[in-house]
């Protein structure tokens, strides 16, 4: 991680049952904006163990209010369908599902790109259940 930048979330895509996968997640921030970037993998270092990959995306996040709450790591669904391509800006609401939805993004892994998609038909799981 650059110095001056905080990682805050990251979640792998397409991982395949030996424990391989392809890309990676982060979002990350600095004392100014968030951002999230998406990560091709390079596999991992025979010495360290550690992960090797190369930032193919970037797309910096607005500015959130504190009734917002940034989501993705599998936890979107599009038309009732889980897509662990999917992030979004929900409202942080106390509920199983958060509907209200403000930004949404989709990987496009073949392009390597992270694109702006409409809210429409986007819901966001609530990890804590609505506890």
């Amino acid at each position: 991680m650059p110095s001056g930048l905080q990682g805050r979330n990251g979640w792998v895509l397409g991982l395949q049952e030996n424990g391989d996968f392809s890309y990676t997640v982060s979002q990350v921030s600095d004392s100014h904006k968030g951002m999230v970037w998406l990560n091709r993998s390079l596999g991992h270092d025979p010495a360290t163990g550690k992960l090797n990959a190369l930032v193919v995306d970037v797309v910096e996040l607005p500015t959130l209010s504190k009734t917002q709450v940034f989501m993705g790591n599998h936890f979107c669904f599009q038309n009732g369908k889980r897509n662990e391509n999917l992030m979004a800006i929900a409202e942080a609401t106390n509920t199983q599902y958060r509907t209200k939805i403000y930004h949404a993004w989709k990987v496009d892994r073949a392009k390597e790109k992270i694109k702006a998609i409409s809210t429409k038909g986007i819901v966001c799981e609530n990890p804590t259940g609505g506890i």
